[in-house]
């Protein structure tokens, strides 16, 4: 046990803040599961989520939970998903195209044989 007033001070208020950093943490945490959840299933809200998960790790680097290196890793790993992810719809888009195009083009064929 501290013998010094200010000693005992510090770590009352050390303890607060540990606890609203582990609380603010965890909640970061829970929007960046969120994110990467809707990102994997494709989701329409999948583009609000990441906003809102950026926004609450840009918030750990001014309240001096984490460092600025993690959370700019963190935020490039998300990128990255999204990314990967409307790559993923492009290609389905236009190969959906493509087959409507080609199955119009052998319903005309079909017409004129006819």
């Amino acid at each position: 046990m501290a013998n010094i007033k200010q000693q005992i001070k510090r770590k009352k208020t050390d303890a607060k803040k540990k606890l609203t950093s582990r609380s603010f943490l965890s909640s970061v945490k829970t929007a960046i599961k969120k994110a990467e959840k809707l990102i994997g299933a494709k989701s329409d809200n999948a583009v609000t989520y990441l906003r809102l998960a950026k926004k609450k790790i840009d918030k750990l680097v001014t309240k001096g939970i984490k460092k600025k290196n993690f959370v700019n890793r963190k935020k490039s790993q998300l990128d990255k998903k999204m990314n990967e992810m409307t790559e993923e719809q492009t290609k389905t888009d236009k190969n959906s195209k493509n087959e409507s195009s080609s199955t119009k083009k052998s319903s005309d064929t079909k017409k004129t044989d006819v």
